[in-house]
C-alpha cells in the first residue's frame, strides 16, 4: 500500500490527513512467532519539510503469540505512535530516515519498526497467568494440581546456604 502525497508537496507546511489499511507480515521476537491476524489500521497526518515529508500517527493493530508462561495463544490490540521522516535521498548521518520516490511513500517498513518496537518482550495472556506446574507440566490456570515443590532442605545447593547462616551468625 502506497500513499499519494503530491498534495503536500505543493502545499509546504500543511498537514493533510490519511488513514489506511495494511497487512503487517508475521515476525518472530525472542524465536516465538507474533502473527497479524487482522489488518492493520495506520492513521495520521503529512506535511512536507522542504523536499523531505514528516508522516505522524497512530498504527492501531492486533497480534497473537503464545504465552511464555502457560504456552496458550494470546490476542492483544495494541495502537504504537509513530513520527518518520521521509527524503529523496539517503543520509547516512540519519539512520532513521526513510526514503521515497515522485510524490509516494510506501510506509510498510515504518509500519512493520513501529509494530515490532510496541510488543512486549515476555508475552503474556494475563497479568495473573499462573503458568504450567513445573512438576507435571499442568497448566495452574485451568486446573489445580497435587505437585509439591521441592523442599528447600533438599535442593542441591542447600548445604552452601547452611554455611552462609552459620558464618552470619559468627560475625
Amino acid at each position: 500500500m502506497r500513499l499519494d502525497v503530491s498534495k503536500a508537496l505543493v502545499a509546504e507546511g500543511e498537514a493533510i490527513p490519511f488513514s489506511l489499511e495494511i497487512r503487517l507480515p508475521d515476525t518472530a521476537l525472542m524465536n516465538e512467532r507474533v502473527a497479524f491476524p487482522a489488518a492493520a489500521r495506520l492513521s495520521g497526518s503529512y506535511a512536507s519539510v522542504g523536499d523531505s515529508i514528516r508522516l505522524w500517527g497512530n498504527l492501531a493493530f492486533t497480534a497473537r503469540s503464545r504465552c511464555v508462561l502457560c504456552l496458550q495463544s494470546a490476542e492483544k490490540a495494541f495502537i504504537a505512535p509513530f513520527d518518520a521522516l521521509y527524503a529523496l535521498t539517503p543520509d547516512p548521518a540519519n539512520p532513521d530516515l526513510y526514503l521515497y520516490a515522485g510524490s509516494w511513500i510506501d510506509p510498510m517498513e515504518m509500519a512493520e519498526e513501529a509494530a515490532f518496537l510496541a510488543l512486549p518482550m515476555r508475552w503474556r495472556c494475563a497479568e495473573d497467568c499462573r503458568g504450567l506446574c513445573p512438576v507435571c507440566g499442568a497448566d495452574r490456570n485451568k486446573t489445580s494440581c497435587s505437585c509439591r515443590m521441592e523442599m528447600p532442605s533438599k535442593h542441591p545447593f542447600s548445604a552452601l546456604q547452611q554455611l552462609l547462616t552459620e558464618d552470619e551468625s559468627e560475625v
